[in-house]
């Protein structure tokens, strides 16, 4: 971030500016010169509207106008601010066209209102890594199928199939909405395909919930140590645990109540803990009597003079023990996510029908939960020689004994 100048910007102090730098005016909140990369100076005003909503307007570029003049537009556009009128939109009106980096804004902004917060936090990722860089000052009219072809096509070349599809999935919704707008008459994401995506399988070994149990017995920090053990125990999503509060257990019942806002089908999911989990929680809760977040973490603006401050937001991630978990135990290729898929499967092994793993689970459908199930194939070996032996003795074949499981 570019530092704001102790001192009123003058011709002298602008014509020192190198290429990559931008320094702001003391007199003039906002106020101040961008120098590009390239060496070209432009004087720029940055402001928030009365909402919240950040702007930036460039002013004109040096020599052509004078640091006096730049700074009384400046002066006239922060007034429009203060008057409620946004100069970004103005301008964008007077020009009569939105480019892609404003329909992004807009996909993330106005339209991502309506969107669950981590599909807005993902699209706004691929679209700032991958899509903004390329077409940020395109009119939307002038992004071509081929456009969006060699975008997808790299991105999958870089980051997976997985990846290129949602990037393709959120582009074709923007470009959609522009349509709507009358910025463009066609989507140039229709004629690109999907890519296929080959659903994942991973789950736990035995050996591997016991070295991750393990790593997390010997990490210095104990809350995030018991949030995994949580993820092991219950198979909940990441964001469940993270964001689960005291007052939805009952520690006495052994039960979870999550509620609809926390779950991905939004509707409220009763689970039954099992006695692990309840252990951990109760042993929990008596070292945190009072708190509210079972796995709090600092707030956002914590303030290192008030203390008292701490710890009033839950937990938002848990990659610091992910990594020291990768490290203790040298398990490649596996995601939080697998926990989830590893229970399914354990309860499978045990002969627990699928209604009873999808409540669990909370799945919608059984379908989903047939996605989760995946015997090891020792356990579907077994099975298999079992199969086999019983069709062959009815058929009056010897059974081979070595291939008994």
């Amino acid at each position: 971030m570019p530092k704001k100048s102790s001192v009123r910007l003058t011709k002298r102090l602008v014509e020192k500016v190198q290429p990559g730098e931008t320094v702001f005016d003391a007199e003039v909140p906002g106020f101040g010169l961008r120098c590009t990369p390239a060496g070209t100076k432009s004087f720029i005003v940055q402001f928030r509207m009365p909402h919240g909503k950040q702007g930036k307007v460039t002013l004109g570029g040096f020599p052509t106008l004078t640091v006096d003049q730049a700074r009384e537009r400046a002066r006239e556009v922060l007034a429009k601010v203060r008057a409620g009128v946004n100069p970004s939109a103005d301008r964008a009106r007077e020009r009569g066209v939105e480019t892609f980096a404003d329909r992004a804004a807009h996909y993330c902004e106005v339209y991502g209102a309506q969107l669950k917060g981590r599909t807005v936090k993902d699209a706004k990722y691929l679209l700032d890594k991958y899509a903004i860089p390329v077409w940020a000052g395109h009119k939307m009219a002038d992004v071509t199928q081929d456009d969006v072809l060699k975008l997808i096509t790299g991105v999958r070349e870089k980051a997976g199939p997985f990846q290129a599809n949602r990037l393709r999935a959120t582009l074709s919704k923007i470009f959609n909405l522009a349509m709507g707008a009358r910025l463009c008459t066609s989507n140039p994401c229709l004629g690109v395909k999907k890519y296929p995506e080959d659903p994942r399988t991973r789950f736990y070994s035995n050996d591997e919930l016991a070295a991750i149990l393990s790593a997390c017995d010997s990490y210095p920090l104990q809350n995030p140590a018991c949030a995994v053990r949580l993820l092991v125990f219950t198979g909940a999503r990441l964001q469940e645990v993270l964001r689960a509060e005291w007052e939805q257990f009952d520690l006495q019942q052994g039960k979870w109540r999550k509620p609809s806002s926390h779950t991905k089908a939004k509707r409220l999911h009763n689970l039954g803990l099992p006695t692990r989990a309840v252990v951990m929680l109760r042993e929990m809760r008596a070292l945190d009597p009072d708190g509210k977040y079972v796995f709090p973490g600092r707030d956002a603006k914590f303030d290192p003079q008030h203390p008292d401050q701490d710890l009033r937001r839950p937990r938002t991630h848990l990659d610091n023990i992910w990594k020291w978990i990768e490290e203790q135990t040298g398990i490649v290729d596996a995601n939080r996510h697998d926990f989830r898929r590893t229970k399914a499967t354990a309860m499978l092994e045990d002969a627990q029908p699928l209604p009873i793993i999808a409540s669990a689970l909370g799945h919608s459908t059984l379908q989903t939960t047939m996605k989760y199930t995946q015997l090891d194939t020792t356990t579907q070996q077994s099975a298999s020689n079992r199969a086999v032996d019983r069709m062959l003795i009815k058929v009056g074949q010897k059974v081979v004994e070595s291939e008994k499981s």
